[in-house]
């Protein structure tokens, strides 16, 4: 194989491998920002405006986690 060619099949797998570890912490972030809208929701003393302000998110996105939690109940 070139030199060319194998250069650049060793960029595409480290460009792979740099986006799948960005991927990863992403799908982390969101993971653990359910699990503290879900704890803050159990809490039953925080309002989904509150949740939502402190966790930086959405009110959308903390009715969506309760939903979920309240299917796996």
């Amino acid at each position: 194989m070139c030199k060319a060619i194998q250069d650049m099949r060793e960029e595409a797998m480290q460009t792979g491998k740099k986006e799948g570890r960005q991927e990863g912490r992403q799908e982390g972030q969101q993971i653990k920002e359910k699990e503290i809208i879900i704890r803050m929701l159990n809490k039953k003393i925080f309002t989904y405006e509150e949740i939502a302000e402190i966790v930086r998110t959405s009110v959308k996105k903390v009715k969506e986690a309760e939903s979920e939690m309240l299917n796996i109940k």
